[in-house]
């Protein structure tokens, strides 16, 4: 468990199996073998060698497009919602992907005033007026960033849903789960775009259209 005491990872479906998921035999593989021949007449699998592994290089990344788009929004989008707080991933009736939170900061005498998000389940990537000024973090974790004001008005947070709980107290929403403050002053009036990204071919569309715009 993280610092946050919230520990994000990857899944996996070999969790101390017999078998990885590539299909290769582990020690455990051929210990349960061996005490079931003692007790069970089997016959002897002959295809539990290990499959032949590749290395495919160094693949690298180019950045093609922007969730804040227009055409991001038309493509991949499935609803948006209003609000005067920000509401949760379970209420949006939402149970994966990210969650776009937008609204607008107050007018504040301080310089650089501080952005608090003391509910964040679990990870926001935090832009003012379509710039990216940081990010917030459950695991560490990071629920302040200060922000000058000359930075612009429209506050916008992808709120990433990283994973959830799987053991202990398993009650954990998603998204931003209490207010929101900024300075002092308690932030109101979100409008919230739900990405659930469940579709494979609607991304791949996005970063073909998008993309040939770069090139």
């Amino acid at each position: 468990m993280g610092p946050g005491r919230y520990q994000p990872d990857i899944t996996s479906y070999d969790y101390d199996a017999p078998m990885t998921e590539a299909g290769d035999p582990t020690s455990k593989y051929f210990a349960l073998r061996d005490i079931i021949a003692r007790y069970l007449p089997f016959a002897r699998c002959t295809g539990t060698q290990t499959a032949a592994q590749k290395k495919y290089g160094t693949i690298k990344l180019q950045k093609c497009c922007t969730l804040l788009s227009l055409e991001a929004r038309r493509r991949l989008s499935t609803g948006m919602a209003v609000s005067e707080k920000p509401k949760t991933f379970e209420a949006l009736n939402q149970y994966s992907g990210l969650v776009l939170y937008e609204t607008f900061l107050p007018a504040t005498k301080h310089d650089p005033a501080i952005l608090h998000v003391p509910g964040l389940h679990d990870r926001a990537y935090v832009y003012v007026d379509n710039e990216f000024v940081g990010i917030l973090s459950r695991k560490y974790p990071f629920m302040i960033l200060p922000i000058s004001i000359s930075a612009g008005r429209k506050l916008q947070l992808f709120v990433e849903n990283q994973g959830r709980i799987n053991y202990g107290p398993i009650i954990d929403f998603k998204g931003i789960t209490s207010d929101a403050m900024f300075d002092t002053k308690v932030l109101k009036n979100w409008n919230m775009t739900k990405y659930p990204l469940e579709s494979y071919e609607d991304i791949e569309n996005l970063i073909q259209n998008e993309g040939s715009k770069t090139k």
